[in-house]
């Protein structure tokens, strides 16, 4: 669904994910999109090969250990824009997720970026509610700075 919202008249768009189902999904509702089985602590592209890159809801998935590896990997593949939605939290909070201990995680994920990369300048930021028909979702848009 995020790819259909951002692909309309854009000429390439590319979805990662490790559930299968999803890719078979985005195959079928968005047939000009390719989809890739792929880590997010290893992304399949080249440096800066997108003009924009995000995430929604897949850094709250990201324990400690691997979240920084996962963030430069997304900030890696941007030639411009970062984009993200993801649960905040001022401190790192763990949540059950369906039952299970360390799946999910709240975080200040905006600061996280701006300290691993000061490269990137917040342009924009909101809140996706319930209400619009999102999951309580924090959203931030940066753009990296020439060097």
């Amino acid at each position: 669904a995020n790819l259909r919202c951002l692909a309309d008249g854009v000429r390439r768009v590319e979805g990662v994910d490790v559930n299968v189902e999803a890719l078979r999904c985005l195959e079928e509702d968005v047939p000009y999109a390719t989809g890739r089985v792929a880590q997010a602590r290893s992304l399949p592209f080249e440096d800066a090969e997108f003009e924009l890159t995000f995430t929604m809801g897949v850094l709250i998935h990201q324990p400690d250990d691997c979240l920084g590896q996962v963030m430069d990997e997304i900030v890696r593949c941007s030639s411009r824009f970062v984009l993200g939605g993801e649960y905040f939290a001022p401190a790192t909070e763990e949540v059950r997720y369906r039952g299970i201990d360390g799946a999910l995680f709240k975080r200040n994920y905006r600061d996280l970026y701006q300290e691993r990369h000061t490269t990137l300048r917040l342009v924009g930021e909101g809140f996706l509610g319930r209400g619009d028909g999102w999951d309580d979702m924090t959203w931030f848009l940066f753009e990296r700075e020439t060097e």
